[in-house]
């Protein structure tokens, strides 16, 4: 599309795009996936919202009318971009939602873009449109349209609080057909067991997951860790222990490490 018949970074001296319901041609969709601003948010991957579902359409039209219902399910995730920056999530929540940097959404899904310490633009508030973004200036060194990613839920305050796992593994063993659970344990609740099955555990090896909650764990630092190693008969093993600390009795875990990635206070 030209850039005359759309948003551009030229039209102001800071332009922010936030992308609901994008789609590749249009009648796919209201919007378009395209970087449009300085910075551009894609929550959920931009596309399709949560709530938004097809299948919802039936209980909106005898709820709301045929009309009404027909028109609020056809252009929900249109409409979600307008509810999403006028809604102020701190009067439901203590937590800032932050959007991340990735090379697209389904990295970020796979929590291999968490951390934004070394990269002060690896991240940035989603929110705050009109206290936050007012007053930001865009940096002198920005060259290109920067994207975004974050998943929200499909209610106020649509806020989920992001943990990025890491498990690195030990580069002494074997590789063996199996997998890795792990339970994060949080100061304030624990999280679902999650399952990393690569086929093949491989040593000196690094897998991410993205940790998605709708109530604060608090700090994480423990892990139940169960490890199966198929070629072994009872191979099933568990242990308790801190990030960072090399607890596993395999001998297979170098590190799990958790980084939080909403901006809330964890002392």
């Amino acid at each position: 599309m030209p850039n005359t018949h759309r948003l551009d970074p030229s039209d102001g001296k800071l332009v922010l795009t936030l992308h609901t319901n994008g789609g590749k041609i249009i009648g796919d969709s209201f919007g378009i996936k395209e970087s449009l601003g300085h910075y551009s948010f894609w929550p959920n991957g931009g596309s399709d919202q949560p709530g938004c579902e097809v299948t919802r359409g039936i209980s909106n039209i005898l709820l709301e009318g045929l009309f009404t219902g027909l028109s609020n399910t056809i252009a929900c995730s249109h409409r979600r971009a307008t509810i999403l920056v006028q809604f102020n999530e701190s009067l439901l929540t203590t937590a800032q939602s932050m959007a991340y940097t990735c090379e697209d959404y389904e990295k970020f899904g796979e929590g291999q873009c968490g951390n934004c310490l070394a990269n002060p633009n690896g991240c940035k508030p989603f929110g705050s449109w009109f206290d936050f973004w007012h007053q930001y200036q865009l940096p002198s060194n920005w060259s290109k349209p920067v994207n975004y990613f974050i998943d929200t839920t499909d209610s106020k305050p649509y806020t989920t609080y992001h943990h990025q796992m890491v498990v690195r593994t030990k580069p002494s063993f074997s590789s063996f057909p199996g997998y890795i659970k792990v339970t994060p344990i949080g100061e304030k609740r624990d999280a679902e067991q999650i399952k990393i099955d690569p086929g093949r555990v491989k040593p000196n090896s690094t897998y991410t997951y993205l940790i998605k909650v709708p109530k604060s764990l608090g700090i994480i630092d423990k892990a139940l860790v169960r490890i199966k190693n198929d070629g072994i008969a009872n191979s099933l093993v568990k242990a308790v222990g801190f990030q960072g600390e090399s607890f596993n009795p395999m001998q297979v875990i170098e590190e799990i490490r958790f980084n939080f990635m909403s901006n809330e206070d964890l002392a």
